[in-house]
């Protein structure tokens, strides 16, 4: 009887019909009882939490570039930088991290979004703000840079292969 061809085929028929059925109950059981949802006061849908934010920098150490989304600032006639409660001055070789200049400085970075168009015929683009500052680059009449942030007559922008520098507001006009 085991050998039988019409036994075997009928217990495969009846194994699959048993594995569906059971297939079939688990997938009614499941849309019967979805997956709780979150839900209540503070919950919002496609809300996703912001990254951690990093630990401060320690202070005296120099770093090569500032970090993308930095917030410039003056305090008196000192030139500032900060990000996520670093603070930052220019320094020979890169930025040096300093402590927090004194009271009512930014605490957070903000980036200033938008992006300015040239109208100098030619714009010096230089390593910080002010003309004491070596240049870099030189753009020219019509060029879109986006500007990263900006401080009273000058904006940090991207530059068109990618680098950072800034400019003065003077040569350009809002894109």
């Amino acid at each position: 009887m085991l050998n039988d061809k019409g036994y075997q085929r009928r217990s495969a028929m009846l194994l699959g019909v048993v594995l569906l059925s059971i297939a079939l109950f688990f997938a009614q059981v499941s849309l019967a009882f979805p997956p709780p949802r979150p839900s209540g006061p503070g919950f919002h849908p496609g809300y996703r939490p912001p990254p951690p934010s990093r630990p401060p920098v320690p202070h005296g150490r120099v770093v090569p570039h500032l970090p993308v989304g930095f917030t410039a600032f003056m305090v008196g006639r000192a030139l500032y930088y900060s990000f996520e409660g670093s603070y930052y001055r220019q320094a020979p070789n890169g930025y040096v991290v300093v402590a927090n200049p004194g009271p009512g400085v930014p605490q957070q970075s903000v980036t200033t979004n938008g992006a300015i168009r040239v109208v100098a015929k030619a714009l010096n683009v230089r390593t910080g703000p002010g003309v004491q500052n070596p240049i870099v680059l030189t753009v020219y009449a019509n060029t879109v840079l986006p500007v990263v942030t900006r401080i009273p007559g000058w904006l940090y922008v991207q530059l068109p292969k990618g680098g950072f520098g800034w400019v003065a507001e003077t040569y350009t006009v809002p894109y």
